[in-house]
């Protein structure tokens, strides 16, 4: 499911989540979803792809994603990114590759 380019609110999020909770990749690039946002899709236990270029996810946001065994690979923008949520989050998904730009 992509929504790239969309004026996206928690709620739409949340909602999108509870109507299709086996979701294996979800698209949120250039959109103004944020750290709330990803407590939502951290419920996705099927997750495997995200792309959230240009959103304004933080470590806070990263964070909320560490339950996420099932992830391969998360694109995300690098400004509100510290390295140390990186490292965090590669300790966790060794097996993830996050995509940083």
């Amino acid at each position: 499911m992509h929504f790239a380019n969309g004026k996206l609110t928690d709620e739409v999020i949340a909602n999108a989540v509870a109507a299709f909770p086996d979701l294996t990749q979800i698209g949120l690039s250039e959109s103004n979803v944020g750290d709330e946002a990803m407590k939502s899709l951290a419920k996705l236990k099927w997750l495997e792809w995200m792309f959230m270029h240009g959103t304004n996810v933080t470590d806070v946001g990263l964070e909320h994603l560490k339950p996420l065994q099932n992830l391969k690979y998360v694109a995300v923008s690098r400004g509100g990114i510290s390295p140390e949520a990186v490292k965090s989050f590669r300790e966790q998904h060794p097996g993830t590759k996050l995509l940083l730009n």
